[in-house]
């Protein structure tokens, strides 16, 4: 943790394709356990933000740290070494593979061993390989999705397979889990479990960032919320501070959420 408390700090973020500002001026500071919630209009930005935190995009200006230390160089590998890990939009994983599979592949870059291991089928690979795969049951085991271990990740229900996406990146260790929209296409049964699976990392001492649509969701779970709109942000603050701010509503969360706050 860095000396002012703070496990990501985003500084005066801006990122620019062609003549559109995607993000403009960004500025969040995140503290370890937290849940903390991105929402806006679709094209606000959100997704930038999380592809320039991943480092899948350089900004134009401004600074990305982590632990204090700047992250601005990194590759997207590194980003995963040094703990920030993420899901996307839509589900990525490998529909041939199983489910314990698609976990060990989220392990893959914390293995140890060389290409030499590999080749010579070593001691030090069968048992790193034996330790992948029962930390990879562990974690199912934990969130109670052992059963599915064996199945094709294809022929999964689709609210299963968003949460072994983010359990394939909970298994590569990270401090911090930054989830694109993890409840979109579910049902309201599936968004419940979802919650109680991002309450549960947060438990494990695990940061998360949280881009999504599904109010129900964000209401229910976050810490504190950051609105964005045509790439700049807008409000920051609690949920009930969220849910009484003018421009918010006005901007994107509408009558419905005035209504009941």
């Amino acid at each position: 943790m860095s000396q002012n408390g703070f496990l990501l700090e985003i500084v005066n973020l801006s990122k620019n394709f062609g003549g559109l500002t995607a993000v403009s001026d960004f500025n969040l500071s995140v503290r370890r356990d937290e849940i903390v919630s991105i929402i806006g209009p679709n094209g606000a930005g959100k997704t930038t933000l999380f592809n320039l935190i991943s480092r899948f995009y350089k900004q134009d200006s401004g600074d990305i740290l982590f632990v204090s230390n700047s992250i601005n160089n990194f590759s997207p590998h590194q980003i995963c070494n040094i703990g920030i890990a993420r899901t996307f939009q839509t589900t990525r994983l490998f529909k041939h593979l199983s489910v314990t599979e698609n976990l060990k592949v989220g392990m893959h870059t914390r293995t140890g061993y060389r290409f030499w291991d590999e080749l010579l089928n070593t001691p030090k690979l069968i048992k790193t390989e034996r330790n992948i795969e029962k930390k990879a049951l562990n974690l199912l085991d934990e969130f109670d999705l052992l059963s599915f271990s064996d199945e094709m990740a294809g022929n999964l229900p689709y609210g299963v397979q968003r949460l072994v996406e983010i359990l394939r990146s909970l298994n590569s260790s990270p401090q911090i889990l930054m989830l694109d929209e993890p409840a979109a296409g579910m049902n309201p049964q599936e968004a419940l479990h979802l919650m109680e699976v991002v309450e549960k990392i947060r438990k494990k001492g695990i940061t998360v960032l949280l881009v999504e649509h599904n109010m129900d969701v964000v209401m229910e779970i976050s810490d504190r919320i950051v609105v964005l709109n045509y790439g700049k942000k807008i409000a920051e603050g609690s949920v009930e501070e969220i849910q009484r701010n003018p421009e918010v509503i006005a901007a994107y969360l509408g009558e419905d959420i005035e209504d009941n706050s």
